[in-house]
């Protein structure tokens, strides 16, 4: 095998470990059940929800598939969480179109911070636990 050949290989070889490490990094909480810790919010109960302390919310909706790989990891996330002055919630769009509608969410998933009922992150798109976890640090929480 030529020099040429080697260094095909070795393209191809660091193009798959990057992709399957950042398949690793969005997925790390798949198949993981829904926590008992994660609040789910309606049109009916997201205003009382959000009126003290953080609060993310991930608006998501079943036919999202996006959102079934963001799901899992924002349910880890609940289940981490141990601290009382932050919630971690979600909330599909399709049976509470209210709320979407009042936040303004064009787009899922989609995944809000807000402190003390106010806006102070929005985050679009799939994001990791990592990139989460920072968010919500950087609003105290």
């Amino acid at each position: 095998m030529s020099i040429i050949t080697y260094i095909i290989l070795a393209i191809v070889a660091i193009i798959v470990f990057l992709v399957v490490r950042r398949y690793r990094m969005f997925t790390s909480g798949m198949g993981a059940e829904e926590s008992d810790k994660l609040l789910i919010l309606t049109d009916q109960n997201y205003k009382h929800q959000i009126k003290q302390g953080i609060v993310l919310i991930d608006f998501w909706a079943i036919w999202c598939q996006p959102c079934k790989i963001q799901g899992p990891i924002v349910s880890l996330l609940a289940e981490e969480n141990n601290k009382p002055e932050v919630k971690i919630a979600k909330l599909d769009i399709e049976k509470n179109p209210r709320a979407a509608q009042e936040f303004g969410i064009q787009n899922i998933p989609t995944m809000l911070i807000l402190k003390d009922g106010k806006l102070v992150d929005k985050l679009v798109g799939m994001k990791s636990k990592k990139v989460l976890e920072k968010a919500l640090e950087k609003v105290g929480g």
